[in-house]
């Protein structure tokens, strides 16, 4: 459904020569991927309005996304994935709030792990735009720069006694690290069977090294 409107509004701007008519297929991927993040979030501030949540939904989005175009993370291969991962997420974040009562006490133990994860792998790139070793350099301080921050302003909302503020923040950043885990574990199990198939294929490796210059 989002494609064939997508597909129609690219059309109509393509006959009226305000897009170039040899790129259909980019501006219908445009489209898609505004149509479906608008349908994303309006679901998620009336989840937000309905359960009352719309302070601990802010929280949570706000920190995930710092750390998220900071540290990287995972891709989903399509829009319709990374829409029910996301919505799938923010499902549970929400039954934490209302369900689990002691929530507070995951805040120090989370923030832990996510920590660690982050100084381990952070940062990651995408596979079809790999980081040059200055961007690696760069975005690995900013990495420790936003963690260290992170860590000294969850430290003082424990402080003054504000737990459920810094849990909120605290589960935007843990998804942000799991998905970074996510996207380590994706990349690497995908250059694992990529090596697999050269080394059952010496055709393909053969190719493969002269690719590379090897």
């Amino acid at each position: 459904m989002i494609h064939v409107i997508s597909k129609s509004l690219a059309s109509f701007f393509i006959r009226k020569k305000f897009l170039e008519a040899n790129q259909l297929d980019i501006y219908t991927y445009c489209f898609e991927y505004i149509i479906s993040t608008l349908l994303f979030w309006s679901r998620i501030l009336i989840l937000a309005f309905v359960t009352d949540c719309v302070f601990p939904v802010i929280l949570y989005y706000i920190s995930f996304y710092i750390f998220r175009v900071t540290i990287g993370g995972y891709h989903a291969p399509t829009h319709w994935q990374c829409y029910l991962l996301s919505l799938t997420t923010f499902c549970f974040y929400l039954f934490i709030i209302h369900f689990f009562e002691y929530q507070t006490v995951l805040t120090v133990p989370l923030l832990m792990l996510s920590a660690l994860i982050i100084l381990q792998y952070a940062p990651i790139d995408h596979p079809n735009k790999p980081f040059t070793n200055t961007e690696f350099v760069s975005f690995r301080k900013r990495s420790m720069l936003l963690l260290s921050i992170a860590l000294i302003l969850i430290s003082l909302l424990l402080l003054m006694q504000y737990k459920f503020v810094a849990f909120f923040i605290t589960y935007g950043i843990t998804q942000a690290a799991f998905s970074l885990l996510a996207a380590k574990i994706h990349n690497e199990r995908g250059w694992s069977l990529w090596k697999n198939l050269l080394q059952k294929s010496p055709h393909l490796s053969w190719h493969s090294h002269s690719l590379l210059g090897s």
